[in-house]
């Protein structure tokens, strides 16, 4: 059983634990769990109780296999009544030998969000298995990670010789979650969820880690061309400044960070192929919605680019019809002068008996189009991630 559900989870992008997600000891506690709770059931029992229990579990409740035992001398035990910062644990896995430590402290918001999802998949796919309309290979497809987000950034690591690479990759990948938490607290990014696999660049001496972004939505104002700015300047600093504390670093091994849209990812990442054509129609989204998929409808532009979305001149305001005159048509006949008022007296009408004017045609003035709705928008995708920091 435990076999089956780390190959699932490995093809779903949600299996390792210096990624943010869980290691092998985190899924394995968690099948030993379901295995204690159904002793009795069948292996594809397993399976399908495995996603239901964990899909509606409540977190940050912890899974325990046998209840802790309390703290010896020289033992720190996982407690939170105890040690503060265990209760910033957002899924904790506890380990069931003593002393009892927390075996997915490195999980963040973003990476628990992207394993709730993957539970609530497998509870469905589970339930239509059982139905009869679908069969188990279903569960086992891989994640659509570079067709779900707009955004990304690519972190490139390099060295000079093989040697130095398997430890200057080593020890990058364990500063990685410094980056993804730092994204998380920027303000106007709702989440960042990172990919649980390396990808080899142009030489067995790079590698590629890339993360997806995904922004908040954007309000538009009435009136106003709203503008959204992104600094990243301070998330990739502190991760630089994480990984210049290697030690045995040397001059060659480099990292650089980067952002990609969707369209410039490398074949590497799609096995080689180039993305399905319907699959970037269908996410393409223009520079106004790059912060949420949730903007109007007629803000989704299947041909926008990432650029200004307007046309750089502004429409007039409008004007109501009494302080402005009415549009005269070009058929209708010059306004004749108005007549000289005469000196003599004028009597004027009873008021019990008032008269009522004859109406007099007036042209219709022509609608007025009102000016097309603003949205939210980015000059430049350079604008959007890289703006700098205002006082």
């Amino acid at each position: 059983m435990f076999t089956t559900i780390c190959q699932i989870a490995t093809g779903r992008g949600v299996y390792g634990n210096v990624f943010g997600f869980l290691g092998g000891i985190s899924w394995e506690i968690l099948t030993a769990r379901v295995c204690q709770l159904y002793p009795c059931a069948a292996s594809s029992t397993i399976v399908w109780k495995f996603f239901r229990v964990y899909s509606q579990w409540e977190w940050p409740s912890p899974v325990l296999l046998r209840p802790i035992k309390p703290e010896g001398p020289g033992h720190r035990v996982w407690d939170p009544r105890v040690h503060p910062k265990d209760r910033w644990h957002l899924m904790p896995v506890i380990t069931p030998a003593y002393p009892s430590m927390n075996s997915t402290h490195n999980v963040c918001r973003s990476t628990l969000s992207l394993i709730q999802e993957e539970f609530a998949r497998g509870r469905d796919i589970c339930s239509r298995i059982e139905k009869g309309e679908t069969q188990w290979p279903e569960l086992f497809t891989k994640n659509d990670f570079f067709y779900r987000f707009t955004v990304y950034i690519q972190v490139e690591i390099s060295a000079g010789t093989t040697e130095e690479m398997q430890m200057w990759e080593g020890f990058c990948q364990s500063r990685l979650r410094v980056l993804v938490m730092s994204l998380e607290n920027t303000p106007r990014i709702r989440c960042a969820q990172p990919y649980a696999q390396l990808f080899r660049g142009a030489s067995e001496l790079q590698s590629l880690f890339f993360i997806g972004l995904k922004f908040e939505p954007i309000q538009p104002q009435s009136g106003v061309n709203a503008r959204v700015q992104v600094n990243l300047t301070r998330p990739v600093a502190e991760f630089e400044e994480a990984v210049q504390m290697f030690s045995q670093r040397t001059p060659k091994m480099a990292v650089a960070v980067s952002y990609l849209r969707r369209k410039q990812l490398p074949a590497v990442v799609f096995d080689g192929a180039p993305p399905p054509p319907d699959a970037i129609e269908r996410q393409r989204l223009s520079s106004d919605v790059v912060a949420s998929s949730q903007s109007p409808p007629d803000a989704q532009q299947p041909d926008a680019k990432v650029r200004r979305v307007s046309s750089g001149v502004s429409s007039p305001p409008l004007q109501s019809a009494a302080s402005s005159p009415p549009h005269q048509p070009a058929s209708s006949p010059p306004p004749q002068p108005a007549a000289a008022v005469s000196a003599a007296p004028v009597v004027a009408p009873p008021q019990q008996q008032p008269v009522a004017a004859p109406p007099q045609a007036q042209p219709q003035p022509q609608p007025q189009v009102a000016p097309k709705r603003q949205i939210a928008e980015f000059d430049d995708i350079d604008q959007l991630l890289y703006a700098p920091a205002t006082s």
